[in-house]
């Protein structure tokens, strides 16, 4: 167990450091994953038990025990960005894709494109301790308008580069977990103009703490600080079963109200969430989606 938490400690480290050495710093744009994970506040680090675990902490793959497929769809903040995520999980094992595209968003035309794609994996380590990691690969593209073709602001943009995610979850009790992970650790993304040559930023990583608990067989809890060591955020959440087949969640994502349910029908469990708003003001989301077990 100490040389895991020692692990985890290097790899936070890693991650104030790095960053300081590169041309400079960006993030991978991409909004949060699962539909349970929103109405829940986002508070999942410490939860992350079904296929969204590739996204939020690969350790939580050690917890699946039977295979599982998740589809997503959102309208980002009712303006038009499609964002869809697609995932498969397996006993320790899970992959998952990710896009967003602006569709009729930018004004004055043009398309921007964005996907990311993942492998995890996780492991059992004592009784009490799993820790997972995942490589991320992400890919961005600009086109202008039509309009603007020929013209000094017509360059086309693309970028790609790779990321790498590691996780822990430590079992406290039967009821209590607590999760970490860092997202975009050892990240880089270059971007090209088509004018221009290539610009490498490094990935800024996010760094999460969670803890759950279990109150009753139908009642759970939990709460996550994110982006330790910037301006910290905190996230609460809370699931209710009150019927075999039907799960209320509800939650704080950093100040912001998150709501939803999931209703459950043979191998089946329909999502949905909502976000009242954004941090920075932009309009509501909502989240549908669907998980299959097999």
């Amino acid at each position: 167990m100490r040389k895991i938490l020692g692990l985890l400690l290097a790899a936070v480290i890693t991650a104030f450091i790095l960053p300081a050495t590169s041309y400079g710093k960006t993030n991978s744009g991409f909004p949060t994953v699962g539909e349970r994970a929103q109405a829940m506040g986002n508070a999942f680090v410490a939860v992350a038990n079904d296929a969204s675990a590739i996204y939020w902490n690969p350790a939580g793959l050690a917890l699946i025990k039977r295979r599982q497929a998740q589809i997503s769809h959102t309208d980002l903040y009712g303006v038009g960005i499609d964002y869809n995520f697609l995932g498969y999980a397996q006993p320790m094992y899970g992959a998952a894709w990710a896009h967003i595209d602006s569709g009729s968003f930018l004004m004055g035309g043009g398309d921007y494109s964005q996907d990311m794609y993942i492998i995890a994996g996780a492991r059992q380590v004592d009784p009490q301790t799993y820790v997972g990691a995942s490589i991320k690969w992400h890919q961005q593209k600009y086109a202008p308008p039509a309009t603007v073709v020929g013209t000094a602001s017509s360059a086309a943009l693309s970028g790609d580069g790779f990321s790498m995610d590691v996780g822990l979850l430590y079992m406290v009790d039967q009821a209590t977990t607590v999760g970490a992970a860092v997202q975009d650790l050892f990240g880089e993304l270059r971007t090209k103009n088509s004018n221009r040559s290539v610009n490498g930023d490094s990935l800024d990583p996010d760094i999460s703490v969670g803890f759950s608990r279990q109150s009753d067989p139908e009642s759970l809890y939990s709460i996550q600080v994110s982006r330790l060591g910037e301006e910290s955020t905190v996230h609460f959440g809370f699931e209710k079963k009150l019927q075999p087949e039907l799960v209320l969640r509800a939650g704080l994502d950093d100040e912001v109200v998150t709501a939803g349910f999931g209703f459950t029908r043979n191998e089946w469990q329909l999502n949905y969430s909502f976000k009242n708003k954004t941090s920075i003001g932009l309009d509501r989301t909502q989240r549908f989606g669907a998980v299959v077990q097999f």
